[in-house]
């Protein structure tokens, strides 16, 4: 969310933010409240969970790690807290309060999300999703890039995984002889999520054939909320499997 922001807005953004040291087992937010302060973690992790109807005890979501930020939806849409932030260890956060974060991230974080909010609904892989909050989520963590025809976009023998979802243009990936195994063409194609699924390393060059447009989710989206999709992930892979 924050990178969406020009260096000045970022500036004063760090100076508009407080300080706040809490306990390992303290609760930082509670589902339900109120909110009027957004937080990002300096050190420590704190636990996140969240109460559904017809089940007795919160669910755990994920788990937030220094460089992530909580509590921003009570801002963005002036509703009640949507889950519940319990530190796990000492924690050192910086809070930020309503005023600067209307005044100065508000109205971009809104647009970015305005402008995916129709894909995300419609699309597939999240269809199964129930709570609009861990869609939301999924969106903050969106980032867009453009890749030039014949650009590599993943490199054969990639560890690290992240997931590649196709906006426009053509993506393929090719062995090592640049023959095409795969293509993908369609809005909403995604492509990168063997080392999550399989734990094995990318296979395959992942390559732009025309001019292309693709979101990013980062591997810590995997792990929190897409783990909750990940019997649809794995089926899809399994048009790779016998390249593994």
């Amino acid at each position: 969310m924050f990178k969406i922001l020009d260096q000045k807005e970022k500036e004063i953004v760090i100076d508009a933010m407080e300080e706040k040291n809490v306990k390992a087992g303290e609760w930082v937010i509670n589902q339900g409240e109120e909110g009027d302060v957004l937080y990002v973690v300096e050190s420590g992790e704190l636990d996140c969970f969240k109460k559904y109807s017809g089940k007795p005890e919160p669910v755990y979501l994920k788990t937030y790690t220094p460089g992530e930020f909580f509590g921003e939806l009570a801002l963005l849409y002036n509703a009640p807290r949507a889950a519940s932030i319990k530190a796990k260890v000492d924690c050192k956060l910086f809070a930020l309060d309503r005023p600067t974060f209307n005044h100065i991230v508000k109205d971009s974080s809104m647009r970015k999300r305005q402008k995916y909010d129709d894909f995300v609904k419609n699309w597939s892989l999240l269809s199964s999703l129930e709570d609009d909050y861990d869609k939301v989520k999924i969106v903050d963590t969106f980032s867009s890039e453009t890749y030039k025809q014949h650009e590599k976009i993943i490199n054969k023998g990639d560890k690290e995984g992240q997931i590649f979802i196709l906006m426009c243009g053509k993506v393929a990936a090719e062995n090592d002889q640049n023959e095409v195994l795969f293509e993908f063409s369609k809005q909403g194609d995604y492509f990168g999520e063997i080392p999550f699924i399989f734990k094995k390393q990318q296979p395959f060059n992942f390559v732009a054939l025309a001019e292309s447009e693709v979101i990013t989710i980062p591997g810590s989206s995997y792990k929190s909320t897409l783990k909750q999709v990940e019997s649809k992930l794995i089926k899809n892979g399994e048009m790779y499997q016998k390249y593994l």
